[in-house]
């Protein structure tokens, strides 16, 4: 589907989900799955000191709810989808 699109767009495999491990369960809270998206964020040419339109389902949907309350300065809009 992301090749069919015309705006660049960018999937994260969130630890525990998809083909990531989940590594420490201790460590598997919804700060630390934020504070992943947040390195991505701040290392991806993409999206380093730009708005973007953050797209969450499921699970994903609370983190990205999180992750917009705790970085507002990034989102130009936030699309939550269950």
């Amino acid at each position: 589907v992301q090749q069919s699109l015309t705006t660049p767009t960018i999937a994260i495999d969130c630890r525990g989900c998809g083909h990531s491990d989940l590594g420490d369960q201790d460590e598997f809270t919804s700060d630390a799955l934020v504070a992943d998206v947040k390195s991505v964020v701040d290392s991806h040419p993409l999206l380093q000191k730009k708005r973007f339109v953050l797209v969450g389902h499921s699970m994903g949907g609370r983190i990205a709810m999180c992750y917009a309350a705790k970085h507002p300065e990034d989102i130009s809009a936030l699309v939550i989808e269950d």
